[in-house]
């Protein structure tokens, strides 16, 4: 296993050493706890700035925006979509994906009649919100239905070096920004990090109000939270580089595979982890398009193999056995396997189904649009840990 976050020297360090360090720890963690008092806000925002950028699709209030280099763009920042001098349409960025791909939901205006989506001109801008000087944010130490999580470690949201790590304790952490770089202006001076063990915990520690925000893994927040107004409108932090992908034997007539077989692994997005994975082309780097899960549609036609590397794959052949017809669970032709990739893993067998796994990122009311305009990929990527097969 390796990490690039901070905090694993940390949380390899002797129970002596822990204890050789409390005194300053408990300093530390009062100094933090009177600035969480002592939240302040300032202004923010920029004049709109022309997008480089393309409509590639449009439909049903949905756009997707693509550029061939990354795009300067956060969920939450609004997009005015112009026809010649014309306003065609406005809205705001729901997700941006691998960098170059945003999803737009319109909040006024259509684009579904116009013929010439590419030559559009876009606009961008940064809604003006108030940015925080300390973000109190908790983060899963766990091991998941996906993946094992044995050494967690917490790292910078930004790829770059903006923020200083340093352990409170060997469950919290604060990350300090670099505030010479005007660039990152809009993010919190200071982020308080608080690992949980489980994830009930830290939804108790949001109803409480003792996080702004929480990053859960796959499946793994509450009904209670999702159905209750207060939580439901959450955001998505996609970790695109961990896919979960079925591969199909290489000897498997690509005409075989049916629409039923697909649906099986829809249905198991939907009871194993509650529609929080995502069907991703793994080629393009973005969501794939593909149906919605059908609750009456046939059995599958193929027989599933979990890879046993998977630590739920028990739950995971489990839900997609019963969406396997009679005839093929009895079958002895090779299996479709199910398998967890990092983004430079290779197999002999074509990837023909794939999710990318999304994190829930829950922040309280009053900090939800703040929360989506730093970018929900952001805050998901602060946690980090080892994951099987090269994954991250």
């Amino acid at each position: 296993m390796r990490s690039n976050g901070f905090a694993h020297n940390v949380l390899g360090q002797s129970g002596g050493r822990v204890m050789a360090d409390t005194g300053r720890a408990v300093i530390r963690a009062s100094a933090f706890a009177i600035l969480v008092l002592l939240l302040r806000a300032v202004s923010a925002g920029a004049e709109p700035t022309e997008l480089q950028a393309r409509v590639v699709w449009a439909a049903a209030g949905r756009v997707y925006v693509a550029s061939s280099s990354p795009l300067s763009i956060v969920e939450g920042d609004l997009l005015t979509f112009y026809d010649g001098k014309k306003v065609a349409a406005q809205g705001a960025v729901s997700s941006v994906l691998d960098g170059t791909l945003a999803v737009v939901r319109l909040k006024s205006g259509s684009l579904d009649a116009n013929k010439k989506l590419d030559r559009l001109r876009l606009m961008a801008e940064h809604p003006k919100l108030r940015p925080l000087d300390v973000l109190r944010i908790g983060i899963p130490s766990r091991s998941n239905l996906l993946f094992a999580c044995a050494t967690p470690s917490v790292r910078s949201p930004l790829p770059r070096a903006v923020f200083r790590g340093e352990a409170i304790s060997v469950r919290s952490f604060v990350l300090s920004r670099d505030k010479s770089d005007g660039a990152t202006a809009q993010w919190p001076d200071t982020i308080l990090v608080r690992l949980f063990d489980e994830e009930t915990d830290e939804e108790i520690a949001l109803e409480r109000g003792e996080l702004d925000a929480g990053v859960f893994w796959p499946g793994e927040l509450s009904s209670r939270m999702r159905d209750d107004p207060k939580w439901h409108d959450f955001s998505y932090g996609t970790r695109s580089r961990v896919v979960l992908a079925a591969l199909v034997p290489q000897d498997t007539p690509q005409a075989s595979i049916a629409a039923a077989d697909s649906n099986a692994l829809l249905a198991v997005n939907d009871s194993v982890f509650r529609g929080d994975l995502v069907p991703w082309d793994v080629a393009a780097g973005r969501p794939a398009a593909t149906g919605a899960f059908e609750p009456d549609s046939p059995k599958a036609s193929h027989r599933f193999e979990v890879d046993r590397s998977v630590p739920g794959w028990q739950n995971l052949e489990r839900a997609l056995r019963s969406g396997t017809s009679a005839a093929a669970a009895s079958s002895d032709a090779p299996p479709i396997r199910v398998v967890l990739m990092g983004s430079q893993t290779q197999t002999p067998e074509p990837a023909w189904f794939s999710f990318a796994a999304r994190c829930p990122v829950v922040g309280s009311p009053g900090l939800r649009d703040y929360l989506k305009s730093l970018g929900p990929d952001a805050l998901a990527s602060i946690v980090d840990c080892a994951i099987a097969r090269g994954g991250r």
